[in-house]
C-alpha cells in the first residue's frame, strides 16, 4: 500500500492526469459550447408558428411556439427557451399532437433545457466519473418519464387513462425524430 502511495504521489504522474483531466473536460466543455451556438443558429431560422396552429394546440400566448420541416418535437434555449414541433406532426389527429404539445410544455415547465445543460456541465468537468454519467442518464429518462406521464394526464379526461397512454405510446412522431439538446 506505501508502494502505491509512492507511485501516485509522483510529480511527473500527477501532472500526467492533471493534463488528461484537463484536455478531456475542454474537448467535452467545446462540443457543449459548439452545440448551444448551433442551436442558437437554428433559432433564426426557424418558423413561428401561426394563430391557427397556436388555437389547434391551444397553446399559451406567453410561450414561443415555432414550426420546422426537420427539426423538434423539442425545447430548445437554456435562457429564453421555445418549443419547437416539426410540420409531419401537425398532420396526426388533433389529439396526438396536444399531447405531443403538452409533452414539450411539461419540458419547459420544469426548465428541463436549463437542467440538462448544467448536468452535461457537470459530467463534462468530471467525465472521469462514470456513477455520474449513469445518473445523467438516469435523470434524463425520468425528466422524460414525467412529461410522457404529464402528456397522457393531459387528455385523460377525454379518455380512459389506458387507452390515452396506450395512444399517446402508439403515436408515430418519435419514430422519425431527431432528439436535441439545448
Amino acid at each position: 500500500m506505501n508502494s502505491l502511495v509512492i507511485f501516485l504521489t509522483q510529480p511527473s504522474l500527477s501532472i500526467g492526469l492533471f493534463t488528461l483531466w484537463v484536455v478531456g473536460a475542454c474537448v467535452l466543455l467545446g462540443r457543449e459550447a459548439a452545440s448551444h451556438l448551433r442551436i442558437a443558429r437554428t433559432r433564426h431560422q426557424l418558423t413561428p408558428a401561426t394563430e391557427s396552429i397556436r388555437e389547434r394546440l391551444s397553446w399559451p400566448r406567453s410561450i414561443p411556439l415555432f414550426v420546422d420541416n426537420e427539426f423538434g418535437p423539442c425545447v430548445l434555449g437554456v435562457f429564453d427557451p421555445i418549443v419547437v414541433i416539426p410540420r409531419r406532426v401537425l398532420e396526426l389527429s388533433s389529439h396526438a399532437v396536444r399531447q405531443i404539445s403538452r409533452h414539450e410544455l411539461n419540458h419547459l415547465k420544469w426548465r428541463d433545457p436549463t437542467i440538462h445543460a448544467a448536468m452535461r456541465i457537470v459530467c463534462a468537468s468530471f467525465w472521469f466519473s462514470a456513477p455520474l454519467w449513469y445518473l445523467n442518464r438516469a435523470t434524463r429518462l425520468e425528466r422524460e418519464a414525467a412529461s410522457d406521464r404529464a402528456a397522457v394526464n393531459s387528455t385523460s379526461g377525454s379518455l380512459q387513462p389506458d387507452i390515452a397512454a396506450l395512444e399517446y405510446a402508439a403515436t408515430p412522431w418519435w419514430r422519425s425524430t431527431t432528439i436535441t439538446s439545448g
